[in-house]
């Protein structure tokens, strides 16, 4: 949803389903149920505030932002949402959710030999930190691939839509105040000849760029790495 107008006392709104929510309320069998929702700040440009300082920059913030309409592809929506941390309300930093050392953001993958690959990232203290709050300590993870040429080994995805990216729920190999560890392997599907010079590459019909997230329930923390699986049986 998206606030569309605020310069009155009136607040309005506009809100939306996004494909997945529709196709919940068509099945028509009451099991179609809002138990909660989010606010993200996926619009605000915070360099407004290094730059003009806190008070006159949340002003311009409040006045200058163009709020974005509601998105239905719940995939664009709400990248960066709020939370909250009630026992620091003064936290200034989040934590730090980066790839561990040997796994990188960039992976590749080959249907004719090596078809799988372990992807290692860990979510630790803000700089300066000693522990990660409990409210932003991770115990699951959303990772989201596409699903034509993708699959987690030994999962199944919760939902696949309409754009065919799957959406895995994943819970943390370890999550203590030190770190949240997120452990899991990647595969590559049976991609056909004819998927590789449709997806392939511009200049190299035989590489295919697969992007894909990992990302924290409770933190909201993300990572993005880029999977390249190539066809050299072709």
């Amino acid at each position: 949803m998206g606030f569309l107008d605020h310069s009155t006392n009136n607040i309005i709104i506009d809100a939306v389903l996004t494909d997945e929510g529709r196709e919940a309320l068509a099945r028509n069998d009451g099991s179609f149920s809002i138990s909660l929702f989010a606010f993200g700040d996926d619009e605000v440009d915070y360099t407004t505030i290094q730059k003009y300082g806190r008070t006159v920059g949340k002003e311009r913030i409040e006045k200058n932002t163009p709020v974005f309409e509601a998105q239905t592809n719940s995939n664009l929506g709400l990248r960066f949402p709020l939370v909250s941390v009630p026992s620091r309300p003064f936290l200034a930093k989040l934590p730090r959710f980066n790839f561990d050392a040997g796994s990188t953001s960039s992976i590749s993958l080959d249907i004719g030999t090596n078809r799988s690959a372990t992807v290692n990232l860990t979510l630790r203290p803000a700089v300066g930190e000693t522990e990660i709050p409990d409210a932003l300590r991770d115990s699951e993870f959303l990772v989201t691939m596409p699903d034509l040429f993708l699959t987690v080994d030994g999962s199944e995805p919760q939902s696949i839509d309409v754009n065919n990216i799957a959406t895995y729920l994943i819970t943390a190999t370890s999550s203590t105040a030190a770190s949240s560890i997120l452990n899991f392997t990647i595969a590559s599907k049976a991609i056909t000849s004819s998927q590789f010079s449709v997806y392939g590459k511009t200049g190299n019909k035989n590489q295919i760029e697969a992007i894909c997230t990992a990302r924290g329930v409770n933190s909201g923390k993300e990572r993005q790495f880029i999977v390249t699986i190539s066809n050299t049986t072709a």
